[in-house]
């Protein structure tokens, strides 16, 4: 029997539409580090905070503000973190409109996998509030990880022999592809840019193509 090929998920900019509560979360944070005199109290663009969307936790404070001391940017990070698990939990999260139903789509066909750049207490919170564990077959996190790139996770968990194609918005994602040379498929509805999906094996413009695109690679 022929082993089903796995997606490699990406999930913030994919799967779930961030910036609806990222922004609220990322402000509340940058308040509060303001107010205890850890940072400048500033103005920031949407452009910024969407920027940041997809970034681990070290690559985002090494853009934002990389001289604050790490403890700074841990406490940051927690701040940030917590306020998005509490609007998780409280229902105010989105996830593409189709996205769920584009996954389970996929499920007789594919094995899904979810990896994303974020904390385990925030995947543990998306998992809980759309019942995620009923339709992907594994998780996994970089804050498992301390924070490695995608690709340096998917050596340590990739099993021999199996296809994988990838599936994100990201540089990050299309980096993970080109290391591993897996197929990629690049999600411009999210929050990168065409410039980001150089080398892409397809580009979708809204997430119920990914199906057909998924056929054309195989």
């Amino acid at each position: 029997m022929t082993e089903k090929p796995i997606l490699i998920l990406d999930y913030d900019g994919t799967i779930h539409d961030t910036f609806y509560i990222y922004r609220e979360a990322f402000l509340k944070g940058m308040e509060e580090l303001a107010r205890l005199g850890y940072i400048e109290k500033e103005e920031y663009s949407d452009e910024m905070i969407r920027g940041f969307i997809g970034m681990s936790v070290t690559d985002m404070w090494n853009a934002f503000k990389p001289e604050l001391s790490d403890e700074r940017k841990d406490f940051g990070s927690r701040l940030v973190g917590d306020n998005m698990n509490i609007a998780i939990l409280s229902g105010k999260a989105k996830l593409y409109p189709y996205a769920l139903d584009t996954l389970k789509s996929l499920k007789d066909d594919y094995e899904l996998m979810f990896l994303s750049n974020c904390p385990r207490g925030y995947m543990e919170a998306h998992i809980k509030a759309f019942c995620l564990q009923e339709i992907y077959d594994s998780f996994y996190c970089s804050g498992d990880y301390n924070d490695m790139p995608k690709e340096k996770i998917l050596d340590i968990i990739k099993i021999p022999h199996r296809r994988y194609i990838v599936v994100g918005d990201r540089d990050k994602d299309r980096a993970l592809a080109a290391y591993h040379n897996l197929s990629f498929i690049g999600c411009l509805y999210g929050y990168g840019s065409i410039e980001e999906f150089d080398g892409a094996d397809a580009v979708i413009t809204d997430i119920r193509e990914l199906p057909d695109a998924l056929k054309n690679i195989l």
